[in-house]
């Protein structure tokens, strides 16, 4: 339909200037020179018109490869971004992991310390306690190294009796 239309269009154009040149106020060859003249103008702008289009098409072209460059460069750049990000991220993580690992270690040796402290604090804890059963029992001054030389548990038994509330009685109630 629409080739239609400019079918129609270009015919009245023609069957226009057909009559204009009938009804022309010129002679023939005046008109001719003058329509002619004015073609030829036509002419001339429209190749004009045909340079300034190349050109602005080559131009367009050349546009089109840039930004085709600098697309591929700034994705290319992108890539090896991520690549480096993903490295650093990499090392970071395995940097972690290793501090992770160090502080572990260093916990399990404070723990063991920990561990030991205690241990020493409960067998002297231990000693005095049997220090002073031993004293309380038999009336011997041994002190905690020599309390194996001291024979207090055998005199404490025989002394007492069950549940008397001593020292010895009251340790193995717990």
């Amino acid at each position: 339909m629409g080739s239609n239309k400019l079918g129609v269009f270009v015919l009245g154009g023609v069957v226009g200037a057909g009559l204009a040149l009938l009804y022309a106020p010129r002679p023939g060859v005046e008109t001719r020179a003058v329509v002619a003249s004015k073609a030829n103008e036509t002419l001339d702008s429209v190749r004009d018109l045909g340079l300034v289009g190349e050109c602005l098409c080559q131009e367009a072209a050349d546009f089109y490869d840039d930004a085709t460059a600098l697309y591929e460069d700034a994705l290319a750049q992108g890539a090896e971004a991520l690549e480096y990000s993903a490295e650093v991220l990499a090392d970071a993580q395995e940097e972690t992991l290793v501090e992770i690992g160090n502080m572990s270690n260093e916990l399990r040796a404070k723990i063991m310390e920990a561990r030991d402290r205690i241990a020493a604090q409960v067998a002297k804890d231990q000693a005095r306690l049997a220090e002073e059963a031993c004293e309380a029992g038999c009336g011997c001054s041994v002190d905690s190294a020599d309390a194996e030389a001291c024979d207090c548990e055998t005199q404490q038994e025989e002394a007492c009796e069950e549940g008397c509330g001593c020292a010895l009685h009251q340790e193995e109630e717990i």
